[in-house]
């Protein structure tokens, strides 16, 4: 969040979340603040010849998408991951802003006039970047489906959509356990979604008369928590609900947190589920690339990509080629991987004259 944009509602709310067993309740405060997202490249004007800097190229203010998002800003009183109950969506993760910022520049992201799942969408921050487009008369998407396991998130969802001026009408009693929403022009949908879930996936296919999706979207889903059962369970939704087209594309935005173990294990899936993994080109319009004036601007980014998985029935062999030094995904992890590998062998080396086992 920028410094200069002040959270447009300071005072605190907290509710209790509570896991589906009733068990380790989760304490949240709530804020909703301001965010702005940059929809063009910085624009310079020479300065005047009066002037001693003579010459010099001064940046001009750019235009931009400003939003006000309700979200958890501080937990307490629980785990926010423990087994299948996963809060994260309640929260703003940074790998979701450099996401917002791609869909924001409508560039390297085309989502222009497109049907669009969002998988985990949490509190809703990407899904209301993507349709504020539509007021800016930039590519946009056609219509948004916003989707998350956590019914906490869905009605943030829900809230945020509304409070940005796209409210939802709810299509099913507050008390079935459900949260569905739609607005009136059809433009942006609401609905619960479990990875994996084949009794979900058919619903939501079946609500929204839709079998496939022309893209699909997911802003920091993936992390240690997420990289075993869940992170198979995810490709495995986005083969079923993704577009058979060739242009169709599984946009990821990712932020490393261990190391070279979850972009690993993030390799492996997808090449077992026939997906090959690039990341969106560098032409000078990503976020990273911006002027400094402006990057000072975006809330913090870490070192977070956009990942474009896209169906491939080579996707083992040109995942292979991920990781090398000279590659633009995951620069490196080959080699991090090899050093792991080779102290847990020292370590096991060390352990192996205690192992009664191996002893003659």
């Amino acid at each position: 969040m920028s410094d200069d944009v002040p959270a447009v509602f300071s005072s605190v709310e907290r509710i209790v979340c509570c896991k589906g067993d009733g068990s380790d309740t989760l304490l949240a405060s709530f804020e909703i603040e301001s965010y702005q997202y940059f929809d063009s490249l910085p624009r310079f004007s020479s300065v005047s010849s009066s002037n001693k800097n003579e010459g010099l190229q001064q940046p001009m203010p750019n235009p931009t998408i400003q939003i006000s998002i309700k979200s958890a800003t501080t937990t307490r009183g629980g785990d926010i991951v423990s087994g299948k109950y996963d809060a994260t969506g309640i929260m703003i993760w940074p790998a979701t802003h450099l996401l917002c910022q791609h869909l924001a520049l409508s560039t390297c992201i085309d989502l222009h006039q497109q049907v669009v799942l969002d998988l985990g969408c949490g509190c809703g921050l990407v899904g209301v970047v993507a349709m504020k487009t539509t007021e800016r008369k930039i590519k946009a998407p056609k219509r948004w489906v916003a989707t998350d396991m956590d019914l906490t998130a869905l009605k943030l969802c829900q809230e945020n959509f509304a409070l940005n001026g796209f409210p939802t009408v709810a299509t099913t009693e507050p008390d079935s356990g459900e949260i569905t929403g739609q607005d009136q022009h059809q433009r942006v949908s609401i609905k619960r979604l479990e990875w994996g879930n084949d009794e979900d996936i058919q619903t939501l296919k079946s609500d929204l008369g839709a079998e496939r999706f022309d893209s699909i979207v997911g802003a920091d889903i993936v992390y240690p928590n997420t990289c075993g059962k869940a992170l198979s369970d995810l490709l495995r939704t986005v083969d079923q609900l993704l577009s058979l087209e060739s242009r169709s594309r599984f946009y990821l935005s990712f932020a490393t947190r261990d190391g070279p173990k979850t972009p690993a294990r993030l390799i492996e899936a997808a090449s077992e589920a026939g997906f090959a993994i690039s990341v969106t080109r560098d032409d000078g319009q990503s976020p990273i690339s911006l002027e400094p004036e402006i990057v000072k601007r975006l809330p913090p980014l870490l070192d977070s990509k956009i990942l474009v998985l896209r169906r491939s029935n080579h996707a083992e062999q040109e995942n292979e080629l991920l990781g090398r030094e000279n590659c633009s995904v995951f620069p490196g992890l080959k080699a991090a991987l090899a050093r792991l590998e080779e102290a847990s062998s020292s370590e096991d080396e060390w352990d192996a004259p205690f192992n009664l086992n191996v002893c003659g």
